[in-house]
């Protein structure tokens, strides 16, 4: 209200000056150079008044439009749980499941009916009867042997029963067999399935093997070895061919037994072959001067071209029907080898004593026989686990090689005796303990009838073999 007062008398005051002095605005106007004292156009201007008094606020203006919308804020935290509903209204009730049938029950018994009437007379039945049982055979007397029929075209060797020298039956006797003059220190010993053959260290200065009829122990003409060879040791039967092993001439010696071929010599370069045998298929060398085996096909090439590893000192060698037994004579222990590749069946050699030499095999068990201890061991042949605890045989043996005759274990032992022993506990048989056989037995062989062992002494009085 204070402002309009105001503006009000100024405008008034305006309005009088314009009035009061019109000509000296005039002048003013119409003579700039000659300006007038008059005229409050042209005086300098004055200072600054005061500000005035602040006047009454105005009255409040009309509202404004509405601005446009803001953008949208950020999402606010999570409100906290709500209370829990009403309980809703009971639904439908459902359908009415078909439940299990439940079990039969137990049959009712009536009571049983009254007989029937006999009912009529069936037809005649035929006229004969069964047959009686049948009487008892009557013993006449044997008639005469019948001739002796024709050879048979086809082959009847059995290959792996050769290789398991399975020749079993037992019969004891009691005869000696003195070599011929000239034929001395008899090692090894074989069956062919007729005839023994026994392998002669020293012969004349000709190593030779000797056949023995097995029926009457008569000798038949030796064969002998090509000139050089020397030191020979252990037999093996391959169902055709003898095969020889020759310590001092480093070779194994093949002899056709039942033609006039010449025996020939493989070389096994300083090996020193010792034991051999023949699987069915191959022959086994046991090499004792670098721990190796040999393996051979019949016909004297390589079936492994290299000699697979064994233990230190191999000596005796076996086949049990799957596996291949060498015996390690330093290591005292042997080694498991598979036949189709020479590879170990069992990663550690199986330790069995002091100085094996001789091992064979029953059907069940490998007996190894310790030369240094006098012990024999029997392992389990399936998993080379012991069978039992070891065998003494007694002091001063020297046990060496081993055959079995189908019922009994048989030992030749360095301290003149051969010991039998029972392959079910092991205990020594009595009776037949310790069967004097000469000086120094050593090779042994069973022809299915009898047990054959050589007496390998140096004194040529006592180069005999004995049956038992």
């Amino acid at each position: 209200m204070k402002i309009s007062k105001i503006a009000k008398c100024l405008a008034v005051v305006m309005l009088a000056v314009l009035f009061i002095a019109p000509s000296g605005y005039a002048q003013g106007i119409g003579n700039r150079t000659k300006p007038q004292i008059r005229g409050w156009f042209t005086g300098p201007t004055g200072p600054t008044g005061p500000t005035g008094l602040k006047g009454d606020t105005g009255a409040k203006g009309d509202t404004g439009l509405k601005g446009d919308t803001g953008l949208t804020g950020a999402k606010g935290d999570t409100g906290a749980k709500g209370d829990t509903g009403l309980k809703g209204d009971t639904g439908a009730t459902g359908p009415t499941g078909a439940g299990v049938a439940g079990p039969t029950g137990p049959t009712g018994t009536g009571a049983t009916g009254p007989t029937g009437n006999t009912g009529p007379i069936g037809p005649t039945g035929p006229g004969v009867g069964a047959t009686g049982p049948t009487g008892p055979t009557g013993t006449g007397v044997a008639g005469p042997t019948g001739a002796t029929g024709p050879a048979g075209s086809g082959s009847a060797v059995n290959y792996k029963k050769i290789a398991l020298l399975d020749t079993y039956t037992a019969n004891q006797g009691g005869n000696k067999f003195n070599l011929a003059v000239g034929y001395r220190r008899p090692m090894g010993i074989a069956f062919d399935g007729e005839n023994l053959w026994i392998a002669c260290r020293d012969g004349g200065n000709l190593t030779a093997i000797v056949p023995i009829d097995s029926s009457d122990g008569s000798f038949g003409t030796p064969k002998n070895a090509p000139v050089g060879t020397a030191g020979v040791d252990s037999i093996a039967f391959d169902g055709k061919q003898m095969w020889v092993t020759s310590t001092a001439s480093n070779n194994v010696t093949v002899f056709d037994i039942s033609g006039v071929a010449a025996a020939y010599n493989i070389a096994t370069a300083t090996n020193s072959p010792k034991g051999i045998a023949y699987d069915g298929e191959h022959i086994w060398v046991a090499n004792y001067g670098n721990a190796t085996v040999t393996v051979l096909n019949t016909d004297g090439t390589k079936f492994i071209t290299t000699d697979p590893s064994v233990g230190y000192g191999p000596t005796g060698i076996a086949f049990d029907g799957s596996k291949i037994w060498v015996t390690n004579n330093t290591n005292g222990t042997v080694s498991v080898l598979n036949p189709s590749n020479g590879t170990r069946v069992f990663p550690v050699d199986k330790s069995v004593g002091d100085g094996p030499v001789g091992i064979a095999f029953d059907g069940t068990h490998m007996w190894i026989a310790n030369y240094n201890s006098g012990l024999i061991r029997v392992l389990n042949a399936s998993n080379g686990a012991q069978a039992f605890a070891d065998i003494a045989l007694g002091s001063g043996f020297h046990p060496t090689n081993l055959a079995f005759d189908g019922k009994y274990m048989w030992v030749t032992n360095g301290s003149d005796g051969v010991s039998v022993m029972d392959p079910s506990t092991g205990a020594i048989v009595p009776g037949l303990d310790s069967l004097g056989a000469s000086t120094t037995p050593y090779g042994i062989a069973f022809d299915g009838a009898n047990i054959w062992v050589t007496n390998s002494g140096v004194n040529t009085n006592i180069n005999a073999v004995s049956k038992f």
